[in-house]
């Protein structure tokens, strides 16, 4: 199933995918959509710079992984990196 992020340029030709958060970073999972038109709504109230892509099926994936991991170290009690 195809979902849709906001990708922001929050510099010259350096773009990165919203996490949602109050800041952008490339080691959180960005924010998902179901359809282009709400990953644009969201966009157009946040971003100057936003625009409404599909996000990559390989880097969902590999988010799913990377909770799926913490998710299991939570319950065995391993400490959060630093």
């Amino acid at each position: 199933m195809i979902k849709y992020g906001v990708y922001v340029e929050i510099d010259n030709n350096e773009w990165m995918w919203d996490s949602g958060c109050h800041q952008i970073s490339p080691a959180k999972p960005p924010i998902l959509f179901d359809t282009q038109e709400e990953a644009q709504a969201y966009s157009d109230k946040k971003w100057n710079t936003g625009r409404a892509l599909p996000y990559p099926e390989s880097l969902q994936k590999y988010w799913r992984e990377y909770e799926q991991q913490r998710a299991k170290m939570i319950a065995e009690n391993v400490p959060p990196e630093l």
